[in-house]
């Protein structure tokens, strides 16, 4: 499609329901119940809206570095979902567009790697004496930026956890973005207003993104727009 990205279309196509299968999972368990009532396609495309418009930058430099790749395992599966069915924790939809800045164009086909704790703080692979199976990967995904250089994927809001004595990590997730012709990215997803920010070394307010609240099907998910802009390599 040349003049609307996939995902626009889905948001606007009576048939998207079925597609945005993201929030479907979420409120699954708690649309079956009696007093549940099931979301509407115009809740569905609330939850998408503002995280999938393709809006320009308004700030025209690249993102901040935040290059700790502690806790990073290679070879996560491409998958939309990046916490494991039914995990605990307040649901989050987070959504994005990867931009060149040199042609200020989104970028299709940039592979984006996330990462995170789960709700209590903790990593899948925190614990070295209990690493986890080669081929299990929790709260962990790969994926693909559509046409318009949009990726989404659909999680829960990780825990905070002490780093060491007297140090804390706010909640963050971790993203790691590459694409041909540009300089790669590690950064990190920070909320704003979480209690522990002012705790955590690392934090920087110019990676953290505000989240809204929205409700559908009883539940309650929360939703952000994180952008990644990426410098490009100097051609000698």
């Amino acid at each position: 499609m040349k003049s609307r990205s996939r995902r626009t279309f889905l948001i606007q196509s009576s048939t998207s329901v079925a597609m945005l299968s993201g929030i479907n999972n979420v409120c699954a368990a708690e649309s079956s119940k009696p007093d549940s009532v099931a979301p509407t396609i115009e809740q569905y495309a609330d939850a998408l809206k503002g995280i999938a418009a393709l809006e320009a930058p308004s700030d025209w430099k690249a993102t901040e570095e935040s290059a700790d790749e502690r806790f990073f395992r290679r070879s996560a599966p491409f998958r939309a979902k990046v916490s494991p069915p039914g995990s605990a924790g307040v649901p989050l939809l987070i959504g994005g567009h990867v931009w060149g800045l040199n042609t200020r164009a989104p970028l299709r086909n940039a592979v984006v790697e996330v990462w995170q704790a789960d709700a209590s703080g903790r990593f899948d692979n925190d614990n070295p004496a209990k690493p986890p199976p080669r081929d299990v990967f929790l709260y962990r995904a790969r994926m693909l930026s559509d046409e318009s250089g949009y990726f989404e994927f659909e999680t829960v809001k990780p825990g905070a956890y002490q780093a060491s004595q007297g140090k804390w990590r706010a909640s963050h997730i971790r993203v790691r973005v590459q694409y041909p012709g540009y300089h790669p990215i590690s950064t990190q997803i920070y909320f704003r207003g979480d209690l522990r920010q002012n705790e955590d070394p690392f934090f920087k307010s110019s990676l953290a993104i505000d989240l809204r609240e929205l409700k559908l099907g009883g539940t309650v998910i929360k939703s952000g727009r994180f952008d990644m802009l990426l410098d490009p390599v100097e051609v000698k």
